[in-house]
């Protein structure tokens, strides 16, 4: 059975015609801009990881890379590793059929490498992998699992055995979009103004195929979007889910972006999808790395209110102006319909802050646009994309001794009672230790 994946398998015949034919390796080398993900450099011992993140955000690619680095060091033969894609596996009986060929066709007391890319496409592919594990193959073997739906990658895991699953660095691993200071890092071979380069982040966001084609084009082709609109489409078929519904439930989130709003109006927005369906969807588009549903802080417990209304942002720039390009694509928004750019750049400061805190949102008499919540602590921030701001725009973020307000005035300094920061300063900057400065200025 494994002969039917000796294309993606090419070392087999010689690493140099695996590096010099793999797609993923041959687009890698032509881009002027690439960005190593850290996992590369810590996954050294034995065990199996986790590889979660959305489609074309790096995942296949820099799976190839491991095994391109780990053949040049020498370490292990070619038919001692082995890469599995599963968008062709049909079920998991069949996984592991080809999990068990592997290991009886190796020798089990050197060590090996296994890379199973996209599991989330073959259902209860955990029940397989986990029957391997219990028959103690895979004692020598660096096992590496990748999937789009984060939730159902980590719950399937779950049950695998603790040491065989961890190994002694116990880390899984979330690939993310690029974050604006990543973006900086990546491109700072093209010199321009730090505003400049966070207006081209606005075009391409986090995604290393947008940002080299914006580079090398001045503009992202539609292919392009088109690509990252297919995946989105086809995922959601694959699990049974209605294209049309999707497509409307997507045309009522995306007009009221960084605005209240419950599950029940989004879904009565749409035509014949019930409030479970839009809940249902909202949820998967979160797993997929594609939105980010803000909660209303409860200030009490460090929660979020369970009942009150939400704020959903799309994560990144490229994935909003995807999401718009096919919704312009099938005539169910105005051809110049634009989000506003305030909203964008809402969720990029949304997004920065997230690696670093839990967040949500205020709703009380006024709003305030984003919480972040760490260590018992919480500091609300406000974003205003406008180059002054007024006092009289912070009357509920002034209630609090902890806000921070990020704009486009230059340099740091005081706005009311409130710290204030450029928002090109923050984003390029240590977040985490610029929020935690502001939580203990206020004590």
């Amino acid at each position: 059975m494994l002969e039917q994946f000796s294309h993606s398998n090419l070392f087999r015949n010689s690493i140099e015609e695996y590096i010099s034919t793999d797609k993923h390796l041959r687009d890698l080398a032509s881009q002027r801009f690439v960005w190593r993900f850290p996992w590369l450099d810590i996954v050294r011992e034995d065990g199996v990881y986790l590889l979660a993140g959305g489609r074309q955000i790096g995942k296949t690619s820099s799976l190839k890379l491991f095994i391109k680095e780990r053949l040049l060091e020498g370490g292990y033969a070619p038919t001692q590793i082995l890469y599995l894609p599963c968008d062709t596996v049909v079920d998991r009986v069949s996984l592991l059929q080809l999990l068990r060929e592997f290991f009886a066709s190796i020798d089990r007391r050197k060590r090996s490498i296994l890379v199973i890319d996209e599991v989330t496409f073959v259902p209860g592919w955990q029940l397989s992998v986990k029957a391997l594990l219990d028959e103690g193959v895979a004692q020598n073997s660096t096992i590496l699992i990748s999937g789009s739906d984060s939730i159902l990658l980590e719950d399937g895991a779950a049950g695998f055995p603790g040491v065989a699953r961890r190994g002694r660095s116990g880390r899984d691993f979330t690939l993310t979009p690029l974050s604006f200071q990543e973006y900086l890092q990546v491109t700072q071979s093209a010199p321009a103004t730090i505003q400049a380069k966070f207006a081209s982040f606005l075009q391409c966001g986090g995604y290393l195929t947008a940002i080299n084609d914006l580079h090398k084009f001045s503009e992202i082709p539609s292919s392009t979007y088109l690509t990252y609109q297919q995946w989105l489409l086809s995922d959601f078929v694959r699990k049974g889910k209605d294209r049309r519904k999707l497509i409307e439930l997507l045309r009522a989130i995306t007009l009221r972006l960084a605005t209240q709003v419950s599950f029940t109006s989004l879904a009565a927005d749409c035509q014949a999808i019930s409030t479970e369906t839009a809940i249902d969807y909202i949820h998967h588009l979160e797993r997929l790395g594609i939105l980010r549903v803000l909660g209303a802080f409860d200030q009490n417990s460090l929660g979020t209110y369970p009942k009150k209304a939400r704020k959903i942002h799309l994560r990144d720039p490229f994935i909003a102006e995807s999401i718009v390009r096919l919704l312009k694509a099938e005539g169910i928004l105005p051809t110049k319909f634009r989000i506003p750019e305030g909203s964008i750049v809402e969720a990029v400061i949304g997004e920065a802050v997230a690696r670093t805190a839990r967040t949500a949102y205020i709703k009380a008499t006024g709003e305030v646009d984003i919480v972040a919540i760490s260590n018992g602590r919480f500091v609300p921030i406000e974003v205003k994309w406008s180059d002054k701001v007024r006092r009289q725009e912070l009357k509920q973020i002034l209630k609090y001794r902890s806000g921070l307000v990020l704009s486009k005035q230059p340099g740091q300094g005081m706005i009311a009672e409130l710290k204030a920061l450029n928002i090109y300063d923050f984003l390029s900057g240590d977040v985490a230790r610029l929020i935690q400065d502001t939580s203990e200025s206020a004590l």
